[in-house]
């Protein structure tokens, strides 16, 4: 039977048209041969405030739901991004429509 975490790399590697590595440790992506560097993360729950902060966003009815994440004396360019999976496999999929000159339907 495959480890949750192997099915969740090779799952997350099909959405983004790559590939499984395999485990490499801190050397490389978790997914490679696609146009975006994946490392993935397996977790039985996230934090609380983290799902909050997702439902707050998601409570505004806009087409793009983010949450940033910043740390606390840092610099705004490196905060992270946090967005749904099924959202960022769209955004993902218009984006190679568009670079492949072909029509974009949202």
């Amino acid at each position: 039977m495959t480890k949750l975490w192997k099915a969740v790399e090779n799952r997350v590697a099909k959405e983004v048209g790559g590939k499984r590595q395999g485990p490499v440790g801190k050397t490389g992506a978790d997914v490679i041969g696609s146009d975006i560097s994946v490392e993935c993360k397996e977790r039985k729950a996230f934090p609380k405030w983290l799902d909050k902060a997702m439902e707050q966003a998601e409570s505004n009815n806009k087409p793009i739901q983010v949450a940033i994440l910043h740390k606390k004396g840092g610099f705004y360019g490196d905060d992270l991004v946090v967005m749904r999976f099924r959202q960022f496999t769209r955004m993902l999929l218009d984006t190679r429509k568009e670079e492949d000159g072909k029509e974009v339907i949202l």
